[in-house]
């Protein structure tokens, strides 16, 4: 029976992001509730902080997560119970909550980055974080793949990035390490101009390039989840990566029109993901694997 936590999980999840509350109902039901119990939290801190008027509501909100792992008898506010469900069930440790809130950080501060370095250091906080701690929820065969988790968020931060370039300067946000806007030419204040168009492009190529190095090694690690998480990661990931390929199809004009994936392209990458875990299929039937216990925590180098 579902408890009344994780039964909000649930509704939140599904008002907050459709596409995530499909895509985890191809869990088993204990993966699902831990993805919801994951998700209410994240959702709950994003929301305050889009609401909050100075950082105190960062510092509340860390306060209140450190209390899940160090406060074992206080009783929390839901959002907070809901992850401390995730974290004891789960085993998940503090670190990765804590990562995901220096990351929320960085943008209530709207920082810059100036070297790629510090691009994927904020991807690793907001995206990579929230990968390694599903990697818990799902199970690992080897944990040395976390690695490869945390490569699948990177990639996948880094596309959300390249396809948001128009949007984000309209919330005067820059993703873009600075860096590469200087070796074309480019500066903060004149990226967007029209006339800049085709250097800022090259920007973005380098950025979704950067991204399919991580998509190829994050896709490595598939084969370390069960099947019915595979599956499920490996469907987000077609998704994700096929956004970068149609911002190239597209060129210069991406940068004014959100880049999308089509329903029909999305069957296409349903059936090439089937196929691709269909072939993991032999292997599992003959050699029975146990799951790893993870006991690391996997930091960017």
């Amino acid at each position: 029976m579902v408890d009344a936590v994780t039964n909000e999980a649930h509704a939140v999840m599904a008002k907050g992001s459709k596409s995530f509350y499909l895509a985890s109902r191809f869990f088993p039901t204990d993966l699902m509730n831990g993805a919801s119990l994951i998700y209410f939290w994240c959702r709950h801190c994003d929301d305050v902080l889009d609401d909050g008027k100075d950082g105190s509501s960062l510092e509340e909100l860390k306060t209140l997560t450190d209390k899940i792992w160090n406060s074992a008898y206080e009783v929390l506010p839901v959002p907070f119970e809901a992850l401390r469900k995730a974290a004891n069930k789960f085993q998940i440790p503090s670190f990765y909550a804590m990562e995901l809130l220096e990351g929320m950080a960085m943008d209530e501060r709207n920082e810059r980055y100036e070297t790629i370095s510090e691009l994927k250091l904020y991807c690793y906080r907001v995206a990579s974080t929230v990968g390694l701690m599903m990697s818990h929820v799902m199970g690992l065969y080897d944990k040395r793949a976390l690695k490869e988790a945390a490569h699948l968020g990177l990639a996948m931060q880094m596309t959300n990035i390249a396809r948001d370039v128009q949007e984000d300067h309209e919330r005067g946000r820059l993703y873009l390490p600075l860096e590469w806007l200087q070796q074309v030419g480019l500066t903060k204040e004149n990226y967007m101009r029209s006339e800049n168009r085709s250097k800022l492009f090259l920007v973005v190529k380098r950025l979704l390039a950067e991204a399919e190095k991580y998509y190829n090694s994050g896709l490595a690690g598939i084969e370390h989840l069960p099947l019915r998480s595979a599956y499920t990661i490996l469907i987000a990931a077609y998704f994700y990566r096929e956004i970068g390929r149609n911002i190239l199809r597209q060129g210069e004009s991406a940068l004014s029109t959100r880049a999308y994936v089509s329903k029909g392209r999305k069957i296409v990458l349903i059936l090439k993901g089937t196929f691709d875990i269909l072939r993991l299929l032999p292997e599992r039937m003959f050699k029975r694997r146990e799951l790893d216990y993870i006991d690391i925590i996997w930091r960017l180098k």
